[in-house]
């Protein structure tokens, strides 16, 4: 918490806290904390989709489907996302 006071503007410190509050099972923390990185850096596809999981987990299907979509369209192409890909067609499976 203490680094994204520091630096506001950091992607990486809102998607790392995002990811930390997810892992304590804190959804609606993560999810401001996504929301914040998505903002930040727009064609990362990393914060959809996790903000995806923590939807999803919470029982609110349209905006994980929302996030996974979105996540998708971000990947593109690109090699470096393949499992991020990957992960979130598997995910729009679970929620059509």
């Amino acid at each position: 918490i203490l680094l994204t006071r520091l630096d506001e503007w950091c992607f990486n410190y809102w998607l790392a806290l995002g990811m930390c509050y997810q892992r304590l099972a804190e959804h609606e923390e993560a999810i401001f904390c996504f929301s914040r990185s998505g903002v930040i850096v727009l064609d990362d596809p990393r914060s959809a989709f996790y903000a995806g999981i923590s939807y999803e987990i919470l029982g609110n299907q349209i905006y994980a489907y929302k996030s996974f979509r979105a996540a998708l369209n971000w990947c593109g192409q690109s090699a470096h996302y393949a499992e991020i890909r990957h992960l979130a067609t598997q995910a729009l499976g679970r929620n059509q």
